[in-house]
């Protein structure tokens, strides 16, 4: 089974679904009313509808076999979710060949567009992502007015999308628009000069590619990437889902962008009106994301457990502190909990139980196999290098031996087959020898 990294994001979450009788003038007062008033509300309903719909419609339309996302909050307020989903049976990361890249595009290409049955198609009186479930229909002409409504790229401007580029005169989109029309999906490096992107089948060029399924489901704003490399995939988390929300400026900042466009026939009016939009544009926490909080819910979730290893040397280990009320307690490592397990229980098997076992697999609990949970993930740290012309190759082999072999104190190790080792090192060279 092959697996592929999938980015996305939803966003723009609206609360229109509630079926309110009367105007659209007074439909959409009574929303927003009710938005401003009871954002826990509208926070909990977003994580409630995101969960069922990923687990109802998005992973069965794409297979996936495991999960990451984090919800976050633009400035004014609604929230939006980025996602990193695996799916079973998609190509793999990171094609070589002319054959895999066309492989990859005819696979993604079936289930990611940027092709508009109707670009040209007016708007509706009424915002289609506002409809009742009742009033959805499943046509072409359904997906042509969200596509029109809530897919298509704004114009480019420097506060949201125009950066200049390192070794570049000229700003151009950070989200590559306007893009080329296509009649096939590829993957090509005429997207991102830099790397090799997925480009769908387009026929226009600032139309946000999307998952039909999704963008009729969802009802909001959907942003579908599949990740050509894991190059990709890495800038992806870092610099995009990972980031921090821009932090509020101070008030002489604020006057400074201010002072320039103030209308000189009305200075005192047009100044604090500008600076009170300013001052709500540039709020840090939205109340929905205090609610989100306040209510205990997850700022992100995955499918799977990550457990962190330190695997520095044990006389620079420091405790964990648990501090609850006024009682301070030290709390044991993963790495101690697994050498003291043979203490804690009298379950012979765990004798011969490796950590990397033990950290992906074991209940610490009850000290028996998960049977049915995913394997943990392990973050360790530090990296040792395996070069042996470097200082840290003692402790890599250290690391290497302490994962697959079973052991309760770490000089265990220098043990291999009844013989004595002076140095991780060579036990480590003896260990490849009879292993």
């Amino acid at each position: 089974m092959s697996s592929g990294p999938f980015p996305g994001r939803k966003a723009d979450f609206g609360a229109a679904e509630l079926t309110i009788l009367g105007d659209d003038r007074t439909r959409q007062r009574i929303v927003w009313s009710n938005i401003q008033d009871y954002p826990h509300l509208v926070a909990h309903y977003l994580d409630i509808r995101f969960r069922a719909f990923l687990k109802h419609v998005v992973g069965p339309q794409l297979r996936i076999t495991d999960q990451w996302f984090r919800y976050e909050w633009q400035h004014r307020g609604s929230g939006h979710v980025h996602c990193l989903f695996w799916i079973e049976g998609a190509p793999p990361l990171d094609p070589q060949a002319d054959a895999d890249r066309t492989t990859f595009a005819e696979y993604w290409g079936e289930r990611v567009t940027a092709w508009n049955p109707d670009p040209s198609r007016p708007p509706d009186a009424r915002n289609p992502a506002s409809l009742a479930p009742a009033d959805v229909a499943n046509t072409s002409d359904q997906f042509a007015a969200l596509l029109n409504r809530l897919q298509q790229h704004s114009t480019c401007r420097p506060s949201y999308c125009l950066r200049t580029r390192k070794g570049e005169t000229q700003p151009s989109c950070r989200f590559f628009f306007p893009r080329p029309a296509a009649a096939q999906p590829s993957v090509t490096k005429e997207v991102n000069h830099k790397d090799w992107m997925f480009a769908p089948a387009r026929n226009q060029e600032l139309l946000n590619q999307c998952s039909p399924a999704i963008t009729m489901g969802w009802l909001a704003n959907t942003d579908v990437q599949p990740s050509v490399t894991l190059r990709g995939v890495l800038q992806y988390l870092s610099k995009y889902a990972s980031k921090a929300e821009k932090a509020s400026v101070s008030y002489v900042e604020l006057q400074s962008q201010i002072l320039p466009h103030v209308n000189s026939r009305a200075p005192a009016l047009s100044f604090v009106s500008r600076l009170l939009n300013k001052l709500i544009g540039e709020r840090d926490w939205s109340a929905q994301e205090v609610s989100h909080i306040l209510l205990g819910l997850p700022l992100q979730d995955a499918s799977r457990q990550v457990v962190t290893l330190d695997c520095r040397p044990e006389e620079v280990h420091t405790d964990l502190i648990t501090v609850e009320g006024e009682a301070v307690t030290a709390a044991r490592s993963p790495l101690r909990r697994y050498q003291d397990r043979m203490r804690d229980q009298a379950n012979p098997d765990l004798a011969r139980v490796s950590l990397f076992e033990w950290l992906r697999d074991w209940n610490w609990m009850n000290w028996t196999v998960r049977p049915r949970a995913p394997p943990r993930v392990i973050n360790y740290f530090p990296r040792y290098l395996a070069s042996r012309t470097l200082p840290e190759h003692e402790d890599y082999c250290r690391v290497r031996l302490m994962l697959h072999h079973p052991f309760e104190r770490v000089t265990d190790l220098l043990q291999v087959d009844g013989t004595e080792h002076g140095s991780y090192a060579d036990a480590f060279n003896a260990c490849k020898e009879v292993c």
